[in-house]
């Protein structure tokens, strides 16, 4: 998946992505049912420990749902929603009595306790604020947010450390979109469901989801890396169409990377790890070879995805989390926090036809609208060579948009989207350096790979 991120990320060998956080109700959801039954027991206490110490950067005791605001204009506001959900392993009791304090700044501007509005959507309490997203100098917004609880010597923050920072816009450039043309991919791999060495896992069965590989990426040499989940390996396909696999065991929510140094996994579901008594995410890299030769727990509360080998998007704050150090050491919660920064690329879904997109690294913000059609969701957005690629995902089609880093239109192509088995949106699309995108897909037949060529090899 080249780099990854709910915002973006940006890789050593040159690709960034950015992946939408479009699933962080999956997180919630995910996050809230391990946290249920598996507990640390300073929490089963009814106490909330030192937090250096604690698991609330991965299990909460109160998990405040909340989606950041990703790209904001100057003279805009930030429209904040929060809602609570205490852990009953930690918190038993039928309510949840939360006290939500928001704290605020501007620029390098102290932190202010902000005032929160309580309004009831149905049955669900939800605390809201709406703030400027800039100051009168142009200082742009960052917040944090802290839930009291009785049965808890301390707050719970979200973030664990830092703040969460949007980010803030003077103006954007125009992308303007017409109607794709729809074309017919390049079919770089084509695999039946099985356990043979060419071939994918399968999982059916009448009472889950139909789930299939787990995740792609794809090397700029055109080497290819499968995550074959159901078959506990990793699918390495060379540029000549040799294949080979290595086990790797991870649960179905996972990512992959691979790049000249090996290869990178993200379990997000923490199958793996090797503590028992709570599942934490962990990130494993590979050499060449297959052999394992680094292995960390991902200490953040919304892990999305890999942004390269050793960093990790948290989806929670949209920042990028180093978890692996540059001599393959194992990162440990404080450090990894620390390593925490904002993401350099973001994308913000407006509406069902318009999209912002900004690389703060280069100073590039757009804002694509589609005139005569839907754009769907964003599970990638990259640089390449030649500006920038945006892939949106729709029912029954993908469609990729190239452009210049000054927003005119290169190409934009729309090509079938089967989708047989179940896929996490932003782990089955690759953007190399020189523009190719790859996706992952399949039939009931099998899987897929499929490549639509750079511009500059199919003109406009």
């Amino acid at each position: 998946m080249t780099n990854r991120s709910h915002d973006v990320v940006q890789r050593d060998r040159g690709k960034s992505s950015a992946r939408v956080v479009w699933w962080w109700i999956l997180g919630a959801v995910l996050g809230l049912c391990a946290a249920a039954v598996l507990r640390v027991a300073a929490a089963n206490a009814g106490t909330f420990p030192d937090p250096t110490l604690s698991d609330a950067d991965v299990h909460p005791p109160v998990y405040i749902v909340h989606t950041p605001p990703e790209i904001l204009g100057v003279n805009e506001s930030a429209d904040l929603e929060f809602t609570v959900a205490c852990d009953l392993g930690a918190l038993p009791g039928e309510d949840c009595p939360v006290d939500l304090t928001l704290w605020a700044a501007w620029g390098a501007g102290p932190f202010r306790q902000i005032p929160l509005e309580v309004v009831d959507h149905d049955t669900l309490q939800v605390w809201a604020a709406s703030l400027p997203a800039s100051d009168l100098s142009g200082a742009p917004l960052r917040y944090y947010v802290e839930a009291a609880h009785p049965m808890l010597a301390e707050p719970v923050r979200r973030p664990v450390v830092g703040w969460i920072e949007p980010a803030v816009v003077d103006s954007f450039t125009p992308v303007d979109l017409e109607m794709a043309r729809s074309v017919q991919p390049d079919i770089v791999v084509d695999a039946p469901w099985g356990a043979g060495p060419r071939a994918f896992g399968l999982n059916d069965g009448s009472e889950q989801a139909t789930i299939g590989p787990a995740a792609l990426d794809v090397a700029d040499d055109g080497a290819i890396a499968v995550l074959d989940s159901v078959n506990h390996r990793l699918v390495a396909i060379g540029v000549d169409g040799s294949s080979r696999s290595f086990p790797v065991e991870t649960g179905n929510v996972a990512d992959v990377e691979v790049d000249e140094s090996g290869f990178a996994v993200l379990d997000l579901v923490g199958v793996g790890a090797s503590d028992s008594s709570v599942r934490i995410p962990q990130l494993m890299q590979f050499d060449p070879d297959g052999k394992l030769r680094s292995q960390a727990q991902v200490f953040a509360l919304q892990p999305r995805a890999l942004l390269s080998s050793e960093r990790v998007l948290d989806a929670s704050a949209s920042s990028a989390i180093r978890v692996i150090g540059s001599q393959d050491e194992p990162m440990d919660r404080l450090a990894q926090r620390a390593s925490s920064e904002p993401s350099p690329l973001r994308v913000q879904v407006i509406s069902n036809d318009r999209v912002r997109l900004v690389d703060s690294g280069n100073g590039v913000a757009f804002e694509m609208t589609a005139s005569r059609d839907q754009l769907g969701a964003v599970p990638e957005f990259a640089r390449w060579d030649g500006g920038y690629v945006v892939i949106f995902e729709q029912t029954g089609t993908f469609r990729s948009v190239w452009i210049g880093a000054d927003g005119a239109v290169i190409s934009d192509l729309m090509i079938p989207n089967r989708s047989y088995s179940v896929f996490l949106p932003q782990a089955r699309t690759s953007v190399t350096s020189n523009g190719d995108v790859y996706i992952l897909d399949s039939t009931r037949e099998g899987v897929q790979v499929e490549r639509l060529a750079a511009p500059e090899r199919i003109g406009k």
